[in-house]
């Protein structure tokens, strides 16, 4: 059976058991929420006049044919994008930007990170670049290594070893002291 409208056509419960092709907008009354099966499980609605929620009992996986750019506001601010050659499916492949639209690094940060614990960083970690020619690190609290600390050059401005010694097992290497 089929029914044909040329002006507004409304249902207040009911089901359709074969395709829904509608040609225009449709629109969800305020409160009302469009479920994607009968058990209720994923869904989509409109919180408080312009939020749209999306939810589900499970994940929620947005998969985009290309990349995925949050754009609050129109405004675009972050970006997932598959590795070269769209290789979405290798993890190390994809990128992700933040403040950039164009990342060259698995992650990248346009603008200042702030974070509440710790940073652990597992290989290396390099600070300053090829257009800065330097950097500073400012540490509030104890500096310890289990390792080498290497420098071409150590300015300490004042020391204060209550009262002790330096204590150390082999060698101790500076170029200079200032």
């Amino acid at each position: 059976n089929q029914i044909t409208a040329s002006g507004n056509l409304r249902a207040l419960s009911g089901s359709f058991d074969g395709g829904l092709d509608i040609g225009a907008n449709v629109y969800l009354s305020a409160g009302h929420v469009m479920y994607f099966n009968d058990d209720k499980q994923s869904y989509v609605y409109e919180e408080g006049g312009g939020e749209l929620r999306i939810g589900a009992d499970s994940q929620v996986k947005v998969v985009p044919d290309t990349n995925f750019v949050f754009a609050p506001g129109g405004i675009d601010k972050a970006i997932f994008m598959p590795g070269a050659g769209g290789d979405a499916a290798t993890p190390s492949a994809i990128k992700v930007g933040i403040g950039t639209l164009e990342p060259s690094n698995t992650l990248e940060v346009s603008g200042s990170i702030t974070a509440s614990n710790n940073l652990f960083i597992f290989n290396s970690a390099s600070f300053g670049g090829a257009d800065t020619g330097s950097a500073t690190v400012t540490v509030q609290g104890d500096i310890s290594a289990s390792g080498f600390i290497s420098a071409s050059s150590i300015k300490v401005n004042s020391a204060n070893f209550n009262g002790g010694n330096i204590t150390n097992v082999g060698d101790i290497y500076a170029d200079s002291i200032i």
